[in-house]
């Protein structure tokens, strides 16, 4: 991954008109908005976290906003992101014997983790 500063713009979503300067490889992202930095190589995807990502013992769900990276031109600064997707995880519904909700994601389309916790 490449290190040092560079300019990124994001186009679509929740950051669209968004221009950037950001330190590589960058840990977190806007952080005064909530929103937290993530990158999927090799696609050259990043995501664009929404919500409390720390997911600490009380959190319910948090959305992710999917942006794409564009090819650059020839001698273009700066890197610019497409918005491509938002998808929502939530959490597992399931109280575990110890009377708690479990701390993991649900998996798609279900509101369960996994086939331990599979709704009765």
């Amino acid at each position: 991954m490449a290190k040092g500063i560079s300019k990124v713009t994001f186009v679509g979503g929740v950051l669209d008109g968004v221009v950037s300067t950001i330190m590589y490889p960058p840990k977190k992202l806007f952080s005064e908005m909530g929103l937290y930095y993530s990158q999927k190589e090799p696609k050259g995807e990043v995501s664009i976290i929404r919500g409390d990502f720390t997911k600490d013992k009380y959190w319910i769900s948090y959305g992710v906003d999917v942006y794409l990276k564009k090819n650059k031109k020839p001698r273009e600064l700066g890197t610019t992101y497409e918005f491509l997707e938002t998808t929502v995880t939530h959490r597992c519904v399931v109280i575990t014997k110890k009377g708690a909700r479990c701390l993991r994601e649900a998996l798609e389309n279900k509101t369960y983790c996994s086939s331990v916790h599979k709704e009765k």
